[in-house]
């Protein structure tokens, strides 16, 4: 059974519903607390698949994710190194941007353009990509929920599409989700774990333990 490792800091709150998705396509994920990171007490590389899920780290003080970014970028060269698939997920992909995962220079996520957090259903059109969490799923439109207020892609050159928004964008951009060069790590503002046992989400989630 695969390893997930799931991050947790405080104010996060999609973590029961992020490790129920990984339980229903058979993994074993488990709650890792950033403190025993930092304690050296559990490596970052010591599992199959790594997620940070969504939710308001340190609510969203000074800025969306910065507080968990400083916390982790120690470890992202380690994990980067060891070639671990990862799903980062609204808060969670917040907090891999700032944190360097996805490079430095060349991405951001910024408030949406209605200045307000947007909580409503969104379809995302999947496009051809390697990215391993989609890999069969290229020309489907996927439906789960966005939760966010600062979740619009904005880009500074190239970067790796994996799906853009079909219909309302909930933030006003036209990116839904984005990998790495090497299609291992999936970003994405938007929420596949929910609700639970949403079909379309579990594909994602099913494609990664396939990849490993």
């Amino acid at each position: 059974m695969k390893k997930v490792f799931v991050i947790y800091w405080p104010g996060i709150n999609c973590e029961e519903e992020t490790m129920a998705a990984f339980r229903a396509v058979g993994a074993d994920p488990q709650l890792v607390f950033v403190r025993d990171l930092i304690s050296g007490k559990i490596k970052i590389t010591d599992c199959d698949l790594i997620c940070f899920p969504g939710g308001f780290s340190y609510g969203d003080h000074i800025d969306t994710g910065i507080v968990a970014a400083v916390m982790i970028q120690e470890f992202i060269q380690a994990l980067l190194e060891a070639k671990i698939p990862g799903i980062f997920i609204c808060n969670g992909f917040q907090i891999a941007v700032r944190a360097g995962i996805f490079g430095n220079n060349n991405l951001a996520l910024v408030q949406n353009d209605s200045g307000v957090f947007c909580s409503r259903p969104a379809k995302h059109f999947v496009e051809k990509s390697n990215c391993l969490w989609t890999a069969g799923l290229e020309g489907r439109t996927l439906k789960f929920p966005a939760a966010h207020h600062a979740g619009k892609v904005t880009t500074f050159g190239h970067v790796n599409r994996v799906m853009r928004y079909e219909g309302l964008s909930p933030n006003g951009g036209e990116i839904a989700a984005v990998t790495n060069p090497n299609g291992t790590l999936l970003g994405i503002m938007d929420h596949p774990e929910r609700p639970i046992g949403n079909k379309d989400g579990l594909e994602i989630f099913r494609n990664g333990i396939k990849a490993v």
